[in-house]
């Protein structure tokens, strides 16, 4: 059987269940007969991915194997999405801290998950630190907000790949709701 599909994830997904009686499921219960076998390689497709229909799915492959060599598109999906709807403002110079510094502040606050990181300061500064690494620190300004520590580690992970030069690194990312992360010096 083959599929005439736009998408090897479309036809995979439009297999047929399993059932018990299935010849798939008796198979594995014992040694399949040929007959058994003939009846499984039908439920099976099979793509001849050199036949010309299957062209534009190989070079989405190609371009994907390709892509994962850069480092800011094998990066989390979490932080696609963010870099997509947060801008990056570098303002890196010779005070910034250190990039492993920051390396390590970041990968603590992502090591928190889904516990809840945020700006608490409501007077002054409107500034709370979340994370000192040496010479490092990450905060987040603006009104009282909380978020996943993740969110925050992602979003200072992007600002490392972004603007950091000479082994130091520092700036921003505005979020909308008003607040902004800031990687800068402790």
């Amino acid at each position: 059987m083959k599929f005439n599909s736009n998408s090897l994830l479309t036809a995979l997904l439009c297999l047929p269940f399993l059932t018990a009686a299935s010849p798939l499921a008796l198979a594995e219960s014992g040694v399949a007969t040929a007959a058994e076998l003939a009846e499984i390689r039908s439920q099976v497709p099979v793509y001849d991915l050199d036949l010309p229909e299957y062209a534009a799915d190989i070079a989405a492959i190609d371009a994907a194997i390709q892509a994962r060599s850069t480092p800011e598109l094998s990066e989390p999906e979490t932080a696609k999405l963010f870099r997509r709807q947060y801008p990056t403002i570098c303002e890196t110079s010779t005070g910034s801290p250190s990039v492993n510094n920051v390396i390590s502040a970041y990968a603590y606050l992502h090591s928190l998950g889904n516990q809840h990181c945020g700006q608490t300061n409501c007077c002054g500064s409107k500034c709370t630190t979340m994370v000192r690494r040496g010479d490092a620190a990450i905060a987040v300004c603006g009104s009282q907000y909380f978020e996943y520590c993740t969110r925050f580690g992602d979003a200072a992970r992007l600002i490392v790949q972004r603007c950091q030069s000479g082994g130091r690194v520092g700036g921003q990312s505005p979020w909308t709701s008003g607040m902004r992360l800031i990687v800068v010096r402790s």
